[in-house]
């Protein structure tokens, strides 16, 4: 936790990191990861760029049997109907727009051998935190967020692109990926919710005790 300068703000701001989900998804069993398959889960929503994103699956096909799955519920009929149909023509592309129990949801996280989240605007995510907390790689686009989270849980499980998401980028993640050692799992260790309630708790200290205006 540290604070950081904002100019729009009269005072300090605080930055307290994403808790995992250790709590609600740490019970469900490990199953092992389906060889080519990349999930994509949270709300549908465009700026997400799972359109894209279907694209770039799509033009890895001649170099890889690489499947792609996106799960979750969505308010943009468009979208999901475009996503839908083109899972119709496509027998690599599953889309399942409902929303997902718990454990419903874990084990589509488990199966992937690699979660892909290609948005637009990236400055936090609580899907990256599940994907990890779940012992599952992910792919995020390179801003000052997903590098600091890299450093953090470490590179063989936070992987970034530059610019738009390619097909290279996914065929070269996931042989990185199939190269880290095995029973491995992210450092979480300071996304652990004890250690956050006492920056929490520390925060509302400091400003209690500051002098009044």
């Amino acid at each position: 936790m540290d604070p950081i300068d904002a100019t729009s703000v009269d005072g300090p701001v605080y930055v307290i990191p994403h808790g995992d989900y250790a709590p609600i998804f740490g019970s469900y069993p490990e199953i092992a990861p389906h060889e080519g398959l990349i999930v994509n889960f949270g709300h549908i929503r465009r700026y997400k760029g799972l359109e894209h994103l279907v694209d770039v699956v799509r033009d890895a096909q001649p170099y890889s049997q690489i499947r792609l799955r996106i799960v979750g519920p969505s308010d943009d009929a468009v979208l999901v109907e475009s996503l839908v149909q083109s899972a119709i023509r496509e027998p690599w592309l599953d889309v399942d727009p409902r929303l997902l129990s718990d454990e419903e949801l874990a084990t589509s996280i488990r199966s992937a051998e690699l979660v892909v989240l290609p948005y637009e605007h990236l400055y936090n995510s609580g899907a990256a935190m599940l994907a990890l907390t779940l012992s599952r790689p992910i792919l995020l686009p390179e801003t000052p967020m997903s590098t600091r989270l890299k450093a953090e849980v470490g590179d063989q499980w936070v992987h970034v692109y530059s610019g738009a998401l390619s097909s290279r980028h996914l065929l070269d993640t996931l042989a990185v990926v199939r190269g880290r050692q095995k029973g491995s799992r992210p450092d979480l260790r300071m996304r652990d919710w004890g250690l956050l309630g006492r920056e929490f708790a520390s925060v509302y200290h400091e400003r209690l005790a500051a002098p009044r205006r």
